[in-house]
């Protein structure tokens, strides 16, 4: 009798362990859609609410970085915006970025300040910690995409015509070749 007590516990445990996981890919999908359409407050609820479930240990960083990257691009109050900024900080560490969610956390970092705040230099000076580690990535097509398109935003809009957002010759120079 205890025999079939175990089993049925064990089968229980593995059931809502499979329905978890399946409502993890699940949340995951549509959080991703929403993000990718710029429904970043949408996707920040789903987020909050994978945040709430069993995360396999290899999907805790990403998913602290969409928690925070949707946060602040979902355009909260000032309190929460520095939150966010906290977090990217503490994914992104110190110096160059150590792989590429760290270089996506400075990027987010980079864009937040230029998004909210319109502060360039800011912006550039994280933009170019991202840019040193792209420029450096194995994977040439993905970091030139990457690097190009972080050069294209850091410049801002062709509408406008601003004196303070001054690439240097030398990345110049580079995006050239």
């Amino acid at each position: 009798m205890m025999f079939f007590l175990r089993a049925f516990c064990l089968l229980l445990l593995a059931m809502a362990t499979a329905f978890s996981q399946d409502r993890y890919a699940q949340l995951q999908q549509q959080a991703a859609q929403l993000y990718s359409g710029q429904s970043y407050a949408e996707a920040h609820q789903i987020w909050s609410e994978v945040a709430k479930l069993d995360v396999p240990e290899a999907d805790r960083r990403t998913l602290a970085f969409y928690l925070a990257d949707s946060l602040w691009r979902s355009k909260p109050d000032a309190g929460q915006v520095a939150e966010a900024r906290k977090q990217l900080e503490a994914l992104a560490g110190e110096g160059k970025p150590a792989d590429v969610l760290a270089a996506e956390a400075v990027e987010s970092l980079g864009d937040s300040w230029l998004a909210l705040e319109g502060d360039w230099s800011r912006a550039w000076t994280q933009y170019q910690r991202a840019l040193e580690y792209w420029g450096n990535s194995a994977d040439s097509e993905q970091a030139r995409t990457r690097w190009l398109g972080m050069l294209w935003k850091a410049t801002g809009p062709q509408t406008e015509d601003r004196d303070d957002r001054r690439i240097p010759v030398g990345v110049l120079e580079k995006a050239l070749r």
